[in-house]
C-alpha cells in the first residue's frame, strides 16, 4: 500500500497525505477563495477515497480568509463524515488579518469538543507534536 502521497502541487497550494498517521498536509501557498478553496477541501478526501481523521493546515502565507469561507469551513468541518475525532491543527499565518481569521475559525470549532480537536500553532514541528507525528518526508 502507498504510506505517503503527493496529492497535488501547484503555485496555490501543496497536498501530501500519510496512510500511517491518516494524516492529510495542506500546505497554502497563496490566496484563493470561493469554489476554488472549497473544492480543495471536498475533492481531495475523493480523490483519497476516505476522510482523514488528522488534518495538518498551513496557512502561514495567507493573508485573510474572507468571513463567507470562514462559515464554509465552519459547516464542512461540522458536516466532515467520520466516525472518529477529527484532529486539525493550523499553522498560524504570518499576517494580522489571516491571524484573526484563524483565530475565529478556531473558536467556532471548539464548541464542538466531542468530535472536533483543533488548535492553533506557529510553528509545523509544534502543531505535528500536537498531531503525534513524527516526520513528513
Amino acid at each position: 500500500g502507498i504510506l505517503a502521497m503527493k496529492v497535488l502541487d501547484n503555485s496555490i497550494v501543496k497536498i501530501d497525505f500519510k496512510l500511517k498517521e491518516d494524516c492529510l498536509y495542506l500546505t497554502w501557498k497563496s490566496f484563493i477563495s470561493g469554489s476554488c478553496l472549497r473544492d480543495v477541501y471536498i475533492n481531495t478526501p475523493r480523490i483519497l477515497g476516505r476522510n482523514p481523521t488528522c488534518w495538518l493546515v498551513d496557512k502561514k502565507k495567507i493573508k485573510v480568509i474572507s468571513p463567507e469561507d470562514q462559515h464554509w469551513l465552519y459547516h464542512f468541518w461540522n458536516n466532515y463524515n467520520t466516525s472518529s475525532t477529527i484532529r486539525i491543527a493550523f499553522i498560524n499565518s504570518d499576517d494580522f488579518f489571516g491571524r484573526l481569521s484563524l483565530k475565529n475559525i478556531t473558536q467556532m470549532l471548539k464548541g464542538d469538543k466531542d468530535r472536533i480537536q483543533i488548535k492553533l500553532f506557529e510553528s509545523r514541528e509544534k502543531a505535528m507534536t500536537w498531531l503525534h507525528i513524527k516526520h513528513l518526508n
